[in-house]
């Protein structure tokens, strides 16, 4: 995650994964010389095709999966905009700068055994909602601290917005029980928690 345009009126930011990119590119690379088997190269002839394709269709998932993602922020159109695209798709959605109130960042758990989060960045706005931005940045917490892999900072970047913005910059390091339940339940669909409602008030008219 970078910007790669800052100015007075405008910033624009981008984030790909240029590790997945990495590695699917050794994957193809390595499945090609042993599908082809070129004579410079010394390789195992004991690997079935089928292994190698594998790994080249792994390696090429890898390529061409992962987004590239762009945010800008325009102070002339009053637009937050976030795009994200791949070979496949792309998503488009804006919001107005003036509803935003404060810039957050927060360590998320990643899942992992060794007790890893990944740094997330959101724009709050003034209604509560959490915009979070498209990041591609993983923080692996160890019992000697704290070791970050990211090429730019999420941090830097947060506080460049809020400064841009003219808004507070919030760090909300790991978020507490009450706070994960809280954010699961506001991803919910409203529509969704209407059904939620109404199946409760039809249960309470059934126990009448």
């Amino acid at each position: 995650m970078r910007i790669v345009t800052e100015n007075p009126d405008l910033i624009v930011i981008k984030s790909g994964n240029l590790f997945g990119y990495a590695i699917g590119s050794v994957f193809v690379l390595l499945g090609l010389v042993i599908l082809l088997q070129p004579k410079n190269f010394v390789i195992n002839t004991d690997i079935p095709w089928w292994v190698a394709l594998f790994i080249v269709i792994l390696g090429s998932l890898s390529i061409i999966l992962p987004t590239i993602d762009y945010i800008l922020l325009n102070k002339r159109t009053n637009k937050l905009e976030i795009r994200q695209k791949n070979i496949f798709w792309r998503r488009n959605n804006d919001y107005d700068l003036s509803q935003i109130k404060e810039m957050e960042m927060r360590l998320v758990p990643n899942g992992g055994r060794r007790g890893g989060y990944y740094q997330r960045l959101s724009c709050v706005l003034k209604s509560g909602e959490q915009v979070i931005l498209p990041t591609k940045s993983s923080t692996f917490m160890f019992q000697t601290g704290a070791v970050s892999f990211n090429f730019s900072s999420i941090e830097n970047v947060g506080k460049k917005i809020a400064n841009f913005l003219k808004i507070p910059f919030v760090d909300k390091g790991i978020p507490t029980l009450t706070e994960a339940i809280t954010e699961v339940v506001n991803t919910i669909p409203e529509n969704l928690k209407r059904k939620i409602s109404d199946n409760q008030n039809f249960n309470r008219k059934d126990t009448q």
